[in-house]
């Protein structure tokens, strides 16, 4: 018999969350403007916009990727994101969060450049019994460039009248 996927936000076309997108396998395209780092996700076309400086408004709208402000330690950019609604999950596993959700990130070079490490950590009081961190690493692939990606087109997990069935 086949397995039904659990319906979330990407099964209906809508962005990933965080911290999922940065778990996506998709590329990311990372542009830096002045008072502003942003990330173009090939998955959905997601847009991160991390303001660089500044501090978080004072009423945050609840949005799937959140409010993120950025700064830098020496040669790490630190990015605190928080206002993420509950429409998502924070992994793969159908793992739920709630609106008071926080998310940290520390990105720096490593492997003289090659690389970017990326210390990721989650906390929810509501959710999660205790914060969890975890590390991982992107490559530089300067022969890879993020393509058209339409979520529509052969959907697998799309809803059928609000219930998701796998095609």
């Amino acid at each position: 018999m086949p397995s039904t996927p659990e319906a979330d936000a990407s099964t209906q076309c809508l962005p990933h969350g965080m911290p999922r997108v940065m778990e996506s396998p998709y590329p990311i395209e990372i542009v830096q403007t002045p008072g502003r780092i942003t990330f173009l996700h090939e998955v959905a076309h997601n847009i991160r916009r991390i303001y660089l400086d500044q501090p978080h408004p004072k009423h945050v709208a609840l949005s799937f990727l959140g409010n993120s402000i950025g700064h830098w330690e020496g040669d790490t950019l630190v990015v605190d994101t928080v206002g993420l609604n509950d429409r998502t999950f924070i992994d793969d596993e159908g793992s739920s969060h709630s609106t008071q959700e926080h998310v940290m990130e520390r990105y720096r070079k490593i492997d003289s450049g090659a690389s970017l490490e990326l210390i990721m950590t989650v906390e929810d009081p509501v959710t999660l019994e205790h914060p969890y961190s975890y590390r991982r690493v992107f490559h530089w692939r300067p022969d890879v460039r993020p393509q058209e990606y339409v979520c529509e087109e052969n959907n697998r997990n799309a809803p059928v009248n609000g219930v998701t069935v796998a095609k």
